[in-house]
């Protein structure tokens, strides 16, 4: 996965790090984000504390909330929902449940149909 992506974005392997939007704004590391790039323009740590979000005005996070939706079924605009619901604490926590492979308990991620270590389906 880390090669494709470093494919795509034209970096070396070894310099993908994504634990996550909360985690790069912390490090400040990976810049190739545009999601990222438009929150630290805002000093935001995530897109539904913007009016444009809210509206259904973003463009940058329609394309990637549709990407990912029409890939991987993944619902971004869920998930933001309910972390602006609750606390990162308790997001973290239900999320830390749903992105193991049930197989061999690693951490999976967006993208993969098979687990990277053990190669049992994810879904």
């Amino acid at each position: 996965m880390k090669k494709a992506v470093g494919k795509s974005l034209g970096i070396p392997k070894d310099k993908i790090a994504c634990q996550g939007c909360g985690e790069l704004l912390a490090r400040r590391s990976l810049r190739v984000c545009e999601i990222l790039r438009c929150l630290e323009s805002k000093e935001q740590q995530y897109c539904y504390e913007c009016d444009q979000y809210h509206a259904d005005d973003c463009e940058r996070f329609e394309k990637i909330y549709r990407s990912h939706l029409e890939r991987d079924g993944f619902d971004l605009r869920q998930s933001l929902q309910r972390l602006e619901s609750t606390t990162v604490e308790k997001w973290l926590e239900e999320n830390a449940k749903k992105w193991v492979c049930q197989s061999c308990g690693v951490q999976i991620y967006l993208g993969l149909s098979r687990c990277h270590r053990c190669g049992n389906p994810l879904w």
